[in-house]
């Protein structure tokens, strides 16, 4: 079970502090990466914000959570199966007035909009060289970029068309993704400028990584978070991050 998630038995309903996710027949399911992304992610005196790839509108109700009563979030999903999900999530939450979900692919939903985002959030599909794809297995679809036509130039293709000149586009990838993902972004003018390394546990090896980009050039800030202590307890950082949002802290 995801750290923090409280789930109902014999059941796809994920129950949170202020809302709720049904993830019924979708490829991907909630994890704890997904929630620590949704969590740290900055959302302060931000207004227009876009989801690509929202799944299930895990992160799109996690940034309305924290996010101020006005600002927007227009939630792009491709899968028909869970663009429901996250029209229903985003309906039955506290914050639907603030989330536009959007049956689409973002290269047409970006070929189509007139609007420039503050904020671009993404949790993509990974996995874009490391492994061979099952095109039997919905799940191993859903993670394989190749396979649901999000491969990283066309995300960066359409991050680079609406991010605003002084917005920001975070990034969760695994760690060996990373450094592609950054190497291509540079080359369409999206530069790092500060970076998340997340651990399992102060012994293991750094697995995935939060990234944000900009437009303007800088040196990265890089900050490091592990989840677990040894005896597998989650670490006070982990607790202090999730508190707003799972039952268990």
């Amino acid at each position: 079970m995801s750290v923090g998630v409280e789930k109902r038995r014999r059941s796809d309903q994920f129950t949170f502090k202020r809302f709720q996710i049904d993830q019924t027949g979708c490829a991907m399911r909630i994890s704890s990466d997904a929630t620590i992304f949704g969590a740290y992610i900055p959302v302060e005196n931000v207004r227009t914000i876009l989801d690509i790839g929202t799944g299930t509108g895990l992160l799109a109700l996690m940034v309305a959570q924290r996010a101020q009563p006005e600002a927007r979030i227009d939630a792009v999903e491709i899968s028909p199966v869970a663009f429901a999900r996250a029209r229903d999530n985003a309906a039955s939450s506290p914050f639907a007035d603030m989330i536009h979900p959007v049956h689409q692919s973002i290269q047409e939903f970006a070929l189509q909009s007139q609007k420039r985002y503050e904020l671009i959030l993404s949790n993509p599909p990974f996995y874009q060289n490391d492994l061979p794809a099952s095109a039997k297995d919905s799940a191993n679809i859903a993670r394989h970029s190749h396979e649901n036509g999000l491969d990283f130039a066309a995300m960066l293709a359409a991050v680079e068309h609406l991010l605003h000149d002084d917005g920001i586009f975070w990034v969760l990838l695994p760690a060996a993704e990373s450094v592609t993902f950054s190497a291509l972004a540079s080359a369409a003018g999206l530069h790092e400028k500060a970076r998340l390394c997340l651990r399992h546990s102060s012994s293991d090896p750094i697995n995935r990584m939060i990234s944000a980009y900009s437009r303007r050039v800088t040196k990265p800030e890089t900050h490091e978070l592990v989840r677990h202590n040894e005896d597998g307890a989650p670490t006070p950082e982990l607790r202090e991050l999730l508190s707003p949002y799972m039952l268990h802290y």
